[in-house]
């Protein structure tokens, strides 16, 4: 049976949300952005990162403190600042599929086991209300939601011009002789839209190629799919609100995503 297929990215027409069982979904993340926070910066920043820990601490008992490492460029060089990056706390879930962050100027939820729009939502709303009860951040700054896919399987990489619409082939859609091969393309395509947007990347990356550092490299050539739905306005840091505003960005995601694959690929993961 035929699915719609969106005429563009931002196609008004509602879409039901399909559940691929095989999805080369590797991630889903919301990440919500606040101003920053004394009690996550002082000296009663542990503390307050105890709080949120022992309050999520039945769904998520993995504790982790650590810094971002900070680089300055010097005449000799890049060098390391030792003791001057943002801390930064993460919680787990035993199987280590769930992650809670957060930091001075951020909190993010996020999974390598989407089990939907509706389940993702429900967890990142109680995970919210223990941060807003512990934190209390004024305001939200920046709301999105992030959708990783990643296409690795060698039959599925040769059948890209099936898969994806014409507009994100690029080099991936010329033909080229045996003797050559394509090893690397990526794109990125960003769109505003009142308070907000969207930012999309896609495409090929090599054998051990980092296309994001938070993300483990794989040892043979992918193509990616990397969609960013966000809102830029501020707005009261609300458990409920944000999750409904991250609800909304995830079907405006889900929008992009059908739009740029076919139904032969969605036939092939589902």
């Amino acid at each position: 049976m035929a699915v719609a297929i969106p005429t563009s990215p931002y196609d008004p027409t509602p879409l039901e949300e399909q559940p691929l069982g095989n999805a080369p979904l590797v991630r889903v993340l919301a990440q919500i952005r606040h101003p920053a926070l004394l009690n996550l910066a002082d000296d009663a920043a542990t503390e307050t990162a105890l709080r949120v820990a022992h309050g999520l601490n039945e769904g998520y008992p993995i504790f982790e403190a650590s810094r971002e490492t900070a680089v300055i460029v010097t005449p000799e060089g890049v060098k390391e600042q030792k003791n001057s990056g943002t801390s930064i706390w993460r919680l787990r879930n035993p199987k280590e599929t769930w992650q809670v962050s957060f930091s001075k100027e951020f909190l993010a939820v996020e999974t390598s086991v989407y089990e939907g729009r509706t389940h993702f939502c429900q967890q990142l709303q109680a995970v919210l209300s223990t941060y807003a009860e512990h934190v209390k951040p004024p305001s939200a700054t920046r709301i999105g939601v992030r959708y990783t896919n990643r296409v690795a399987e060698p039959q599925n990489l040769d059948r890209l011009k099936q898969f994806v619409r014409p507009e994100l082939l690029g080099p991936a859609g010329t033909d080229l002789p045996e003797s050559a091969r394509l090893l690397q393309t990526v794109s990125q395509a960003q769109f505003s839209v009142p308070n907000g947007g969207s930012l999309l990347h896609w495409g090929l990356v090599p054998p051990n190629g980092a296309f994001d550092p938070t993300l483990p490299p794989l040892e043979s050539q992918s193509w990616i799919l990397d969609i960013d739905a966000f809102q830029s306005e501020r707005s009261p840091f609300e458990a409920k609100a944000i999750t409904e505003l991250a609800r909304r960005l995830a079907v405006r995601a889900h929008t992009h995503f059908r739009w740029a694959v076919t139904e032969d690929f969605l036939r092939t993961y589902r």
